[in-house]
């Protein structure tokens, strides 16, 4: 039972934090480049740093070939004035900066690799760095775009639309009782009105019944005049 308790409490922290990368992961990539921005800052003084020394063991190297040189041309003096102890001198001091000179090419050579191997890591970091500057922009586009689409919808849909639709609803149903009103009001019109909706429909047999009378009564009085 402890041992559950324990995976649940593990599982439970594990989520909260996965949930709390995946709701703050622009942020945390903003901030791990500008993290690596600067480590790659320091790589290149580094790399300077570097290749000074390279400069520096080059430069002692010439000055050692130097020292070498002079010291043959001192040691063939000697030999000529027959000075062998001092030959031996000058020879055992040739010796020595040989020796010194060999140690400095190795110290290049250390150097050079190092500064190709922080070379290429720096080539690396960069074209990574250049992708992931890409993907962040992208991101902070997409997540304008999903604010966009949020702070729109609600007011599309939540608001004047649903409104518009609820008015236009509204009045669809007062329409259908006023045409249902009227309906029922012509069903309940009184004679008077019957005979305007015969007229109307051209059934007036009382139009036609006046027409008559009026004739009749015009002939009548045509024949008292005659």
């Amino acid at each position: 039972m402890l041992e559950t308790l324990r995976s649940l409490f593990r599982a439970s922290r594990a989520e909260h934090e996965e949930a709390l990368i995946d709701g703050n992961a622009i942020t945390l990539l903003a901030q791990h480049l500008r993290d690596a921005k600067l480590d790659v800052e320091r790589a290149r003084r580094g790399l300077a740093a570097l290749i000074a020394r390279k400069s520096a063991e080059e430069r002692q190297a010439l000055a050692l070939d130097e020292e070498i040189a002079r010291r043959e041309a001192d040691a063939l003096a000697a030999m000529t004035a027959g000075q062998e102890a001092l030959l031996h001198e000058i020879a055992d001091r040739i010796a020595g900066l040989e020796d010194r000179k060999a140690q400095a090419s190795r110290a290049r050579g250390e150097l050079q690799r190092r500064i190709d191997a922080l070379r290429e890591t720096l080539r690396d970091a960069e074209r990574r760095m250049t992708a992931l500057t890409d993907e962040l922009r992208l991101a902070r586009s997409r997540s304008v775009q999903r604010s966009a689409r949020e702070d729109l919808d609600p007011a599309l849909q939540g608001h004047a639309l649903q409104k518009a639709e609820e008015v236009a609803a509204r009045l669809r149903v007062s329409d259908a009782r006023m045409d249902d009103t009227h309906a029922a009001l012509a069903d309940m019109r009184p004679d008077a009105d019957l005979d305007t909706r015969l007229r109307e429909a051209g059934v007036d047999t009382r139009h036609t019944d006046r027409r008559g009378a009026i004739l009749a009564r015009l002939t009548t009085r045509k024949g008292e005049t005659s």
